[in-house]
């Protein structure tokens, strides 16, 4: 099959295109042809051999929209359906996902979009619902609220009935506004967590950051004493006393992407995508992606 594969850690100038081969059957898997899969930093890092040890070649991509070819369970050949992969193989013309983190595609979703909610959606709804336990009327702040992450957990703060603050550029807060922020402030500013405090005087009640570094640090200032602080980019060094840091990495399980895609399909969700790229340009999509500017999802059209 064609691949976009990496023998050696490094940026994305590593990636090759070439032939390697399908994936077997295996038992409670399905084999899916792949339509479209979306790639994010995680598959930077871990090609920067920031994930641990791998085996070579390595094909990146967890998130893949595609038909299944060999079913499994409920799952039937020609079901078009969409994928949360527990090992890389996204960027390829087959891949072998678990039955169980594999569910049917809505057809009101487009591939390009399901691609782009797998594991934003799954890490934003196990934050805010599982994790956070997020209330009607409690305040969220949002870091990096225009990317993958941050653009779902605004919207899904605003169907949760939260009141919702984007930390984002300044370019970006018609967007966030249009998901459904109340209000935003732009990270470049560093008065934007006193901006914050004067807005809620007592602090927000959720925290979901996705940005780490210095606006992390930042965004944690401004969580009331007894307030939840979902950490997905870092944990910062410093906790303010009464803050309950959660740190995490996501699990998109078969039920998490369920429920995300029903959101999409209903009309309640949206995906924002930065761009689409064929196969062959996979190592400029991997460029965009490192860059960090990308504004929504990097999205590939395998067939």
């Amino acid at each position: 099959m064609r691949a976009a594969y990496y023998e050696q850690f490094g940026e994305p100038d590593v990636i090759q295109l070439g032939t390697l081969p399908a994936p077997e059957p295996s038992e409670k898997h399905v084999i899916i042809r792949i339509r479209a899969a979306a790639v994010g930093y995680w598959d930077v890092k871990q090609m920067r051999g920031l994930s641990g040890e791998q085996q070579f070649p390595v094909i990146p991509g967890y998130e893949v929209v595609g038909v299944v070819i060999i079913g499994s369970g409920d799952l039937q050949r020609g079901d078009n359906v969409v994928a949360s992969l527990t090992h890389p193989g996204g960027l390829a013309q087959f891949v072998s996902a678990p039955a169980s983190r594999t569910v049917m595609k809505p057809p009101q979703v487009p591939a390009v979009d399901a691609a782009g909610l797998v594991v934003n959606g799954g890490t934003a709804l196990e934050g805010l619902d599982d994790r956070a336990g997020l209330q009607d009327h409690e305040w969220l702040l949002v870091t990096a609220a225009a990317g993958g992450v941050g653009s779902v957990a605004v919207q899904l703060g605003r169907i949760r009935g939260a009141r919702v603050i984007g930390v984002a550029s300044a370019e970006n807060h018609e967007l966030l506004k249009d998901l459904g922020a109340a209000a935003s402030f732009d990270y470049h500013d560093p008065e934007w967590p006193a901006q914050v405090r004067e807005l809620v005087p007592a602090g927000v009640d959720v925290l979901l950051d996705a940005a780490g570094g210095d606006t992390g640090a930042a965004a944690v200032t401004t969580v009331r004493q007894g307030g939840r602080a979902l950490l997905i980019a870092g944990e910062p060094t410093s906790i303010p006393d009464g803050v309950k840091a959660i740190p995490y990495s996501a699990n998109t399980n078969g039920p998490r992407l369920r429920a995300v895609l029903d959101l999409a399909a209903r009309g309640q969700l949206r995906a924002i995508t930065d761009s689409t790229h064929p196969l062959d340009d996979a190592r400029a999509a991997l460029e965009r992606v490192a860059s960090r500017h990308s504004h929504g999802r990097v999205v590939l059209l395998v067939e």
